[in-house]
Parts: C-alpha cells; sequence; structure tokens
C-alpha cells in the first residue's frame, strides 16, 4: 500500500505537480496520516498517581500516534514510488523549491531540507539553515532530557565528573567519552545504575567535564562539604558552622569513589524537579565547541543516558485551537500552544 496520491494535491489553493508526490522515502506521512493536533505528555509517580507535564494544541492535526509503524510501511512497500539520491541530485532548482514546499507543509520535522544538507557534503562552516536544523535538534534534545527527569522518580543524585588529567589529557575527548561509556556500561551491568549525563567544557573551551543525574546504586562517601545557602561553591561543614550557617539548611556534598579518572561530587536532588530538568538542560545549549564559524556536539552526543530509564507517556486528542487559551506561534509546521504544568497537574481529564 502507497500513501502516495494519485491525483494533484491542492494545498491551500495551490495545486502540486507529480514530482512532489515522489517524496515517499524522505516524508512518506501525508495529511491523512496525521489524525490528531493535541499531544499530552504524561508521567506517573511512585505512588502511581498521573500527571501531565506537558499539553501542546496545534493549528492543523500533525500528530499521528502509529507515524512509524507506517513509515516502515511504506519504505517496504516494493510497489511504493521512491524518490532516490540520483533523482534528487538531478532534480532542477525549480522541482526542488516544489518538494520543499510540500515537504514543509506536511512535514514540520523538513526532512527533505535535511537530505538536501547531507548531499552538499556541509563539513564546513554552516549555513544558516543548517545552523537552525542543529539549534532545533539541541531544543529536541533538551525537552528529552527534561521528559526523562521528570519521568524517572528513581533519580535521587545530581553529580559532576571531572577528569585529573593523570590517565589522559583533559581535552582528550574521545578517549575520555570512551572512559565514560565503559564506566556506566560496567555500573548499570554490576549495580543496576540508572543515569543521563551531559557533558560541558570548561572556561577554557578544552577541558571536559561531565553533569547528570543518578539513582542510589552507587557508594557514596561524605566528602566533608555542604552546600550552604547564599554560598555558590560547597564550603566545609567546619567553616559554616564557624561562620552560623545553620546545617539543618545546607545539603551534604558526597563522593563517588568508584569514579577513579578525577574528582566527583553528588547531592541529593531537592526542590522541585522542573528546576532540576532545566538545570542540566541548559548544559546541552552550553556545550558546542565554536570552530571556524562551526559548532559540535561534544564527543558526537548532546547526552548519555541508560535503556533502563521511565519516560512520559503520550495521549493523543483533537482540540478546539481557536478557543483554546494562550497566545499562538509559528513554527515551520504550522501555529501551535504549548502548556507547561509546574509540578505536573494531576486528574486532568
Amino acid at each position: 500500500m502507497s500513501y502516495i496520491p494519485e491525483k494533484p494535491l491542492h494545498i491551500n489553493g495551490s495545486e502540486y505537480t507529480a514530482t512532489a508526490r515522489r517524496l515517499a522515502d524522505i516524508s512518506p506521512r501525508l495529511r491523512d496520516d496525521f489524525c490528531c493536533n493535541c499531544r499530552e505528555k504524561w508521567i506517573v509517580g511512585p505512588d502511581g498517581e498521573t500527571r501531565i507535564i506537558e499539553r501542546i494544541v496545534c493549528a492543523r492535526p500533525i500528530f499521528n500516534p502509529e507515524g512509524v509503524e507506517r513509515v516502515e510501511k511504506v519504505r517496504q512497500d516494493p510497489g511504493g514510488v521512491k524518490l532516490t539520491r540520483k533523482q534528487l541530485q538531478e532534480m532542477t532548482p525549480e522541482e526542488l523549491a516544489d518538494l520543499m514546499a510540500y515537504d514543509s507543509y506536511f512535514d514540520p520535522k523538513n526532512r527533505l531540507q535535511r537530505a538536501i544538507s547531507a548531499l552538499s557534503g556541509d563539513d564546513g562552516p554552516q549555513t544558516a539553515g543548517s545552523r537552525e536544523n542543529r539549534e532545533r535538534a539541541a531544543r529536541r534534545a533538551k525537552r528529552k532530557v527534561c521528559d526523562y527527569v521528570m519521568a524517572e522518580y528513581d533519580f535521587k543524585y545530581f553529580i559532576t565528573l571531572t577528569l585529573s588529567g593523570e590517565d589522559f589529557a583533559r581535552s582528550d575527548v574521545t578517549t575520555a567519552v570512551k572512559k565514560l561509556n565503559t564506566w556506566l556500561k560496567n555500573r548499570v551491568q554490576r549495580d543496576g545504575l540508572k543515569y543521563i549525563i551531559v557533558p560541558e567544557y570548561h572556561a577554557d573551551g578544552e577541558s571536559l567535564h561531565f553533569h547528570g543525574f543518578i539513582n542510589d546504586a552507587l557508594r557514596v562517601s561524605d566528602s566533608g562539604c555542604v552546600v550552604a545557602p547564599g554560598y555558590k561553591k560547597p564550603i566545609k561543614r567546619e567553616t559554616a558552622r564557624r561562620r552560623g550557617i545553620d546545617l539543618r539548611e545546607c545539603h551534604t556534598v558526597y563522593n563517588l569513589p568508584d569514579w577513579r579518572y578525577g574528582f566527583t561530587t553528588a547531592i541529593e536532588l531537592y526542590g522541585e524537579r522542573e528546576a532540576a530538568a532545566g538545570y542540566i538542560a541548559k548544559y546541552i545549549t552550553k556545550q558546542y565547541h565554536e570552530t571556524d564559524g562551526d559548532r559540535t556536539k561534544i564527543g558526537g552526543r548532546y547526552y548519555w543516558h541508560s535503556n533502563n530509564l521511565r519516560e512520559p507517556v503520550c495521549r493523543y486528542a483533537h482540540a478546539d485551537f481557536e478557543s483554546w487559551p494562550g497566545d499562538p506561534f509559528d513554527t515551520p509546521g504550522g501555529q501551535m500552544k504549548i502548556e507547561y504544568f509546574t509540578g505536573g497537574k494531576p486528574n486532568v481529564p
């Protein structure tokens, strides 16, 4: 079964050519496949209570709960029309413009633009379009990190892993990432670790360290320091006493003895979970390394996470966009309105 229509498409009164209908291999999902204009994200707490954390309402249907399955059916259909790499390279500017207009209407992720960028071999300084794509990818990564942090209620510690430079250079990203991956994999298999880790450069733009959240699977040891109100950096517990700081208002700083490549800190999570999620997500937009106008992800990843994390559950529905509260904003896929629920709003119908 093919999802490519046999007749010319009519979009806002405009008729698209047969070329635009050969887009199955890049953007196979068409208007009839997008069945809903509202998506809600829900999390389940340790008490079993469900809470909504986000709602998106769009001016037109763009969400297809069975999208992945339908895409695979199109790709496996031997009778479907495919747009090959060679065909894409041989298209005229007019045909490409037609395809891109079609693609941007039906597909907010704009697969065609990414395909054209890949064909151009864009390995040097980034164009405005590719920078925008990376910005969108970073925003998606930030939302994904926030989703994991909100949904995984087993997270107990906020951690920082630094590099001493003794085993390898602190700027050796390849080795650092390799050591980190091995350490995390071993801790998952041996101790049942759950984690999400985001890399960051130090102020020098070269030395690397990592921030993240973990559950209570690892050994921790009291460092003798605390995070005190009004202090940006940890101070010794005795110093806090001398300065008249109430230790009951402080948070103990622990170390992780199992990390042997540098210094570590671990602090028990406190306060609103949204604040913690936003705190670590901000490192995604700080991690870029500027090189001749290009911006690259550290180690090729925005973040690392274990495969045993809980995730939000999505629910899809139809909603009246015009009567929905809030101001709309424009996106490549059309107008939408977004609501975020601090703390998670329970028992939403």
